[in-house]
């Protein structure tokens, strides 16, 4: 899966390793807000890809609204017994679809820049 990625992205090596690191942060089974700190603290080299971005609005506030509701329903589920797991699993699929668009949408606006 890097192999493909070295070759395209080859001439723009932290761009490569943004790219890397948020496969590696959607990867991960259960999700913490550790995993994505290093591409989200890499984001602001990229910003002229935001040009490109489409749906930038929606990635934005699905992020946040999955980074409130995780702790609340982590909490309710762990400590008060009163939610349901699926609830936690559902913010958690969210969670990684959102990562994953934003992933998806800074490649996309890479390529519409340089193009």
């Amino acid at each position: 899966m890097i192999t493909p990625l070295l070759l395209r992205l080859g001439h723009r090596p932290i761009f490569c390793t943004f790219i890397v690191s948020m496969m590696l942060a959607i990867a991960e089974s259960c999700p913490t807000l550790m995993d994505p700190a290093i591409s989200l603290a890499l984001l602001p080299l990229f910003s002229h890809n935001l040009q490109g971005m489409r749906f930038l609005f929606l990635i934005v506030n699905g992020l946040l609204y999955t980074l409130v509701l995780g702790p609340i329903f982590h909490y309710l589920w762990l400590y008060k017994s009163s939610s349901n797991s699926n609830f936690y699993y559902a913010v958690t699929l969210a969670y990684n679809l959102f990562q994953i668009m934003l992933m998806v949408g800074h490649r996309h606006g890479s390529l519409i820049v340089s193009a």
